[in-house]
């Protein structure tokens, strides 16, 4: 289902509020913000189901999905669970051709080695999202995280090369004024 046929929906029920519930939520905030969510889970009692009759659609986990992977990804990695985090950017990275979400998906396993202090792995994963997307959006966050793994390293000058990159591409942006 794309975001826009999710639009054409009033409200929207999701059911289960695990790691995948709140996946869902999160991205319908994000992409459809004038849809009203609810939430209904196993522990609310037998007749959890019964909700259902009140919304215009029911969503039941991710499903598998690129997207519904992917925010599953972020919060498991915001949730520190890494490990698992990289494993399912890898499997985006390897299964879906979506530029876009590939990009998203680099970023985050990157951000994986960075969370685990494996700054260099951290550096090679910022550096492919820039060679092989030199015009994504993701450029500045990449550039300014290549400056943290660097200060991390006690490598100064080229922490100061990629902060300094990034306020020349990018003076505007969120990160450059973090510098």
């Amino acid at each position: 289902m794309t975001i826009e046929e999710l639009k054409k929906h009033k409200k929207i029920l999701i059911i289960g509020y695990g790691i995948e519930g709140r996946a869902v939520e999160a991205f319908l905030k994000k992409h459809c913000s004038d849809i009203h969510i609810g939430i209904t889970d196993k522990k609310e009692g037998e007749d959890y189901l019964d909700k259902q009759k009140d919304y215009d659609l029911a969503i039941k986990d991710c499903d598998g999905s690129a997207q519904g992977l992917y925010l599953k990804a972020r919060i498991l990695l915001k949730e520190n669970k890494t490990a698992f985090a990289q494993n399912l950017f890898k499997k985006i990275l390897s299964d879906v051709p979506d530029s876009k979400l590939i990009q998203a998906a680099q970023l985050g396993l990157a951000d994986t080695y960075f969370a685990d202090e494996r700054y260099e792995d951290a550096i090679a994963g910022y550096r492919k999202l820039r060679e092989k997307y030199p015009q994504s959006e993701f450029s500045a966050i990449a550039l300014y995280k290549l400056g943290k793994c660097y200060l991390k390293l006690g490598a100064m000058e080229q922490a100061r090369f990629y902060f300094q990159k990034l306020q020349q591409e990018y003076p505007l942006s969120f990160e450059a004024k973090l510098i």
